[in-house]
């Protein structure tokens, strides 16, 4: 599973993922108002830890917000009839 750095910006929550040999504060003239890193599992992205030299966290709605700009509104849907399904077996 490969991890990439993320930034979030304020207009329109968009997401910038970039490679982590590229530093946060690369990205800091931005504004961003959350950031951390990313996996991406299943059509799902996962956000998590911190920029350190941004100061900044990653924010508890990242994960579903990246992967609904991500992977559209349409996967959401999959993923969460998928969940149910495999719970009612």
């Amino acid at each position: 599973m490969v991890q990439q750095k993320y930034i979030r910006l304020q207009k329109n929550n968009t997401f910038i993922i970039f490679p982590e040999h590229i530093s946060h504060a690369d990205f800091e003239f931005m504004h961003p108002i959350s950031a951390g890193f990313c996996t991406f599992e299943q059509n799902e992205v996962k956000c998590f830890g911190q920029s350190v030299s941004l100061g900044l966290r990653a924010d508890k709605d990242d994960s579903f917000l990246a992967t609904l700009q991500i992977y559209g509104i349409e996967n959401l849907f999959v993923s969460t009839e998928s969940n149910n399904t495999g719970q009612n077996k």
